[in-house]
């Protein structure tokens, strides 16, 4: 692949001076540049110089000398690598244009001899490296408040919706306003979520057929994919993709495969305006790749064209049937105060008998005291969490397990081959759904 010109601006006021090193740059056998000339600060200012890779700045201008040279150009070029240059080698200058984000200082004496590309080209990656893990740390704090964040709200939306239980009386109409506040909570939370990528994704086994069944657009397909089977959230999925891109904004569809995963490709006209992506855009774009990392898939947008590659899943659809069990003694594992009294009146007057704890290591207390026919749990939790408990129980007693969460950092789905007799609730969830599940699971 042919490289790129490197973009240098020199902000030099010395004629002589100016000549040199942009000679001394052009005559670089290893290295294309495009060269811009500024005289002053002031000129830089007026010709607006942003697009470029490199700035070499002399320290002594024509209307800014020193460190105010040093203060100026570090200001105007916060997001680009600065080298100053000068005639004469003051320490106390280095020091101080090292503290004020400058890449380096060179004295004008030392060019002659310098390898400037190798430099130029040491700065620029020392600075895009630099920039990389700054940009790191900064998402890395973000997915970390989204994560808590969006929990919070899950556990506040699962409070509404188990409030039917607690005001059997009240109002339909009031019930379901409710309802509707805690569905649009469960969809932000949902994109929060998916953002972080520390969203729990409960995923079942389809065929490829089916996901291709629920796009509304032209799909070409390889026949023999078809049958072939996905590991997928296919509601989660499907809605990031058209939260992504309205399906009148695409013109066709590819499904092929790629060794052990699936690509689906999408082209139309349109992706190319959301790929300049304006910030109504980025947010979408964020929880599709979210959902997507999600299921340990990969995504690629370049112009007209959004890619996404999907891994096959190696498990057949329904082969897995579920072990039926007598159930009348639930242990419930949840942090939440608010959700585990009102799960508890809801389990009791169900006719179970409830055991509470708060944690995974008061649950392990509970289980030396009492027997339990099965145990409904939260993920994430202090001391110790859903998935260190069933671990810890597992070794000794087969009891089966409900997760319900919609957060657990994808532990549960990454390791799976590490869990049996394991049922998903997702939050929030109104009260039929819990009583539904566990006589799902009882004979």
């Amino acid at each position: 692949m042919e490289k790129r010109p490197v973009n240098i601006l020199i902000i030099e006021d010395d004629p002589d001076d100016f000549i040199y090193i942009s000679t001394k740059l052009k005559s670089s056998k290893t290295v294309d540049y495009n060269i811009y000339h500024s005289e002053s600060i002031s000129q830089t200012i007026e010709k607006q110089f942003q697009t470029v890779d490199l700035v070499l700045c002399d320290l002594n201008l024509n209307d800014y000398f020193g460190k105010d040279t040093i203060e100026i150009v570090s200001e105007l070029y916060k997001n680009t690598p600065v080298i100053v240059v000068s005639g004469v080698k003051d320490e106390s200058i280095v020091e101080f244009s090292s503290k004020s984000n400058i890449e380096d200082y060179l004295n004008k004496e030392e060019l002659s001899s310098l390898n400037l590309d190798k430099k130029i080209v040491y700065v620029i990656d020392k600075f895009s490296a630099a920039k990389i893990k700054k940009l790191e740390s900064e998402m890395t704090l973000i997915k970390l408040l989204t994560s808590e964040t969006a929990h919070q709200l899950n556990n506040s939306a699962c409070i509404l919706s188990l409030l039917e239980a607690e005001f059997p009386d009240v109002d339909k109409k009031i019930i379901s306003r409710i309802f509707g506040v805690s569905e649009k909570i469960k969809l932000h939370t949902s994109n929060l979520l998916a953002i972080s990528e520390e969203s729990e994704i409960f995923r079942q086994v389809i065929s490829v057929n089916t996901l291709s069944e629920k796009f509304n657009i032209r799909l070409f397909r390889e026949k023999e994919i078809l049958d072939k089977n996905l590991d997928i959230d296919l509601e989660k999925f499907v809605n990031a993709i058209n939260f992504f891109i309205d399906e009148n904004e695409i013109k066709t569809g590819i499904m092929a495969s790629l060794g052990d995963k699936l690509v689906i490709e999408f082209q139309g006209e349109k992706l190319e305006k959301i790929h300049n992506a304006e910030e109504e855009n980025l947010f979408s774009l964020l929880v599709l790749r979210g959902i997507v990392n999600q299921h340990n898939g990969r995504i690629s947008h370049e112009g007209e064209k959004l890619k996404v590659l999907l891994p096959f899943s190696k498990d057949e659809i329904g082969a897995k049937l579920a072990k039926k069990y007598n159930i009348s003694r639930v242990l419930l594992v949840e942090d939440e105060e608010e959700i585990k009294e009102i799960l508890t009146e809801i389990l009791s007057n169900s006719g179970y008998t409830v055991f509470n704890a708060s944690n995974g290591k008061e649950a392990l207390e509970v289980l030396d005291r009492e027997t339990v026919d099965i145990i409904i749990s939260d993920v994430m939790m202090p001391k110790m969490s859903g998935i260190d408990l069933y671990h810890k129980i597992r070794s000794e007693k087969k009891i089966p397990f409900v997760f319900m969460s919609g957060y657990s950092g994808g532990r549960l789905l990454n390791d799976k081959n590490s869990f049996e007799e394991i049922y998903f609730l997702q939050k929030p969830f109104n009260p039929e759904a819990i009583i539904a599940q566990l006589k799902s699971i009882s004979s």
